[in-house]
């Protein structure tokens, strides 16, 4: 990956991670602001991240699939490799396939971390700045990746373009 890409990809999931993370914390903060506890249990998070994972994932995949169209006409590319060009090139290039697809495949992931994280820690409750800031955050690196994931399938080499 040149220095313009990496650039280019670093800004785009930048912005991602500022407006998933505000617009997560936003939405925490409006349903939880009044409450003295957050309910945090496997059930609770389970529903919770499932929501997230599915609205961040296909809010990202259109929004990244009509800036990496943009910056394909600009001429930026880059070359994936390995197990990553394979992963890339199995994934549809339309934004509604592709934030589905990446929904799938995350969200059993981020349930086995969640669920082991936050059940070995026996929280089955938080307070709502800290549920709030915890939204925020992952909301924010959630979104960085799914763009930076979308982003990579469409400047890979050689790929149409698929608006």
């Amino acid at each position: 990956m040149d220095a313009k890409t990496g650039a280019t990809c670093g800004i785009e999931a930048g912005i991602n991670f500022v407006i998933s993370g505000l617009l997560n914390a936003l939405v925490a903060w409006l349903l939880y602001r009044g409450a003295l506890f957050v309910p945090f249990g496997f059930w609770n998070l389970f529903i919770d991240t499932t929501i997230t994972c599915f609205l961040v994932c296909l809010c990202t995949a259109y929004f990244s699939t009509k800036s990496a169209m943009r910056y394909k006409r600009q001429g930026v590319a880059l070359t994936a490799r390995g197990a990553w060009k394979s992963a890339l090139e199995s994934l549809p290039s339309a934004w509604f396939p592709i934030g589905c697809c990446l929904f799938g495949m995350c969200l059993p992931a981020l349930l086995a971390v969640f669920g082991a994280v936050f059940g070995l820690a026996g929280l089955e409750a938080l307070a709502p700045v800290q549920f709030i800031v915890f939204k925020g955050l992952w909301g924010g690196l959630f979104g960085a990746l799914v763009c930076f994931a979308v982003l990579s399938k469409h400047l890979a080499a050689g790929e149409g373009n698929n608006d």
